[in-house]
């Protein structure tokens, strides 16, 4: 089927084209959740952002095929890609350059038909630009999986979130599952880039967790990292931001680094690390995981507070100790201060911190790209971090091949995707709501 083109919108407003959570505890500082933002659920500083669908000019894309995706990126104005075909989308050449992308692009995987999509690939890709790009301003992509099968450079990335100069603003990757990149997962920097809900696994080479560098209040979130070697995560000199309720499982070399001046323009480091929790496997060889920073400058810093109880108590996590959640932190390096009493960088507003005792229940409900309706590989990886088994690899696996099953969303779609509620969230936003609690869990609204 070809990508649709049809409007049915009021003038001015939108063309068509084409279980509930753990019990949450106090944060520090105090949480306002409110109620419209980038998506329901979102959190983090991109979640005040305001998405494609409530901005002027904005076209729904329909699309069923790789081809008509990669156009669809490519629309200038401000766009939401929802669509009719599962199945495996096989890229044979990185997709979505950097230089023709536009920004307020969201991609609605949630929208497809049972079982989902798998983005994948038989061709090669540039290096650290990635086998995915979102690199322009308020680029969201929501539950898809991404599985390039290639032997990846070792500087591959899966997606790439940044625009080489560090500027792009508040793009997110939410309930997605990301495999097999050369380096980095993501690589993300620029401005708010955002993670949450991932499920990360089987990076390759020696690198392959996280990355960032010179990006400002990032945030990396209920994310599940899985059968890693570096970088789990690791930061880049001149980057601040948090850390928060994520688990790492089985990482076999390297736990934790940040890195606080390190290159040239030798920018101090700021992070906030809350709520973690890390799982010892078959094959990982650290325990207890230590944090490890490095800096040539002397002003970089490091919220530690890692133990959040099911009661609200925080249980700072001294110099030295790893207390409950298995992490022990340097106590002592130079250029860096430990702090255990007030945050290296100010938390978002929009932000639930979980108990970390909740956190293993909640990744394992939560993290990936279709939560209530896993493909097999997804479903493998949560099997290994809840049974402490499986494996890292050097070489990219074979994705499932997931059935192709279509619906019609030029029949389906709201007849008035501009339309409003009480609380400001349009039609079209409420109808990949419903689509998204058909392959997650509940979402805070």
């Amino acid at each position: 089927m070809a990508r649709r083109s049809r409007n049915t919108a009021k003038q001015g407003g939108t063309a068509i084209r084409g279980r509930g959570r753990p019990n949450i505890v106090i944060a520090v500082p105090a949480v306002d959740m409110g109620s419209l933002r980038l998506f329901p659920g979102a959190e983090g500083p991109a979640a005040a952002a305001v998405p494609a669908a409530r901005q002027a000019g904005h076209t729904i894309e329909i699309v069923s095929t790789r081809a008509e995706y990669e156009t669809a990126m490519l629309v200038s104005n401000p766009k939401s890609i929802i669509f009719n075909q599962s199945g495996n989308y096989v890229f044979t050449s990185a997709p979505d350059d950097d230089d023709d992308q536009t920004d307020d692009t969201f991609i609605y995987g949630q929208s497809a038909p049972s079982p989902g999509i798998i983005f994948t690939t038989t061709g090669s890709y540039a290096g650290g630009n990635g086998f995915m790009q979102l690199t322009k301003n308020r680029q969201i992509m929501q539950h898809i999986a991404l599985m390039p099968t290639h032997e990846a450079s070792p500087s591959g990335r899966t997606i790439r979130i940044n625009d080489q100069g560090n500027s792009n603003v508040d793009c997110v990757i939410d309930h997605c599952s990301l495999y097999w990149s050369g380096d980095a997962m993501t690589g993300p920097g620029g401005i708010r880039p955002t993670e949450t809900n991932n499920l990360m696994a089987q990076p390759l080479f020696t690198a392959g967790r996280f990355y960032l560098t010179s990006s400002t209040d990032f945030l990396l979130m209920k994310c599940l990292l899985v059968h890693g070697h570096d970088r789990a995560p690791n930061t880049g000199d001149g980057a601040s931001g948090s850390f928060i309720n994520n688990g790492v499982y089985n990482q076999d070399r390297a736990a934790v680094t940040f890195h606080g001046g390190d290159n040239p323009p030798a920018l101090d480091t700021f992070i906030n690390f809350i709520a973690n929790r890390v799982k010892v496997g078959p094959t990982g060889d650290f325990s207890p995981y230590t944090i490890t920073m490095d800096s040539i400058t002397d002003g970089s810093s490091i919220f530690y507070y890692n133990d959040l109880d099911e009661g609200g108590t925080i249980q700072v996590g001294l110099p030295g100790t790893g207390g409950a959640s298995e992490w022990v932190i340097q106590s002592s390096v130079t250029g860096w201060t430990i702090r255990t009493s007030t945050v290296a960088r100010a938390l978002p507003s929009i932000i639930n911190i979980l108990a970390a005792s909740a956190v293993p229940d909640y990744l394992e409900n939560n993290a990936g790209s279709r939560p209530l309706d896993r493909n097999s590989y997804d479903a493998q990886m949560i099997s290994d971090y809840a049974n402490a088994t499986g494996a890292s690899v050097s070489s990219p696996g074979t994705p499932p091949t997931l059935d192709v099953n279509t619906r019609d969303w030029d029949a389906e779609l709201t007849s008035d995707p501009s339309g409003t509620d009480a609380e400001g969230w349009t039609n079209f936003e409420r109808q990949m709501q419903e689509e998204s609690l058909k392959v997650a869990p509940s979402v805070l609204v």
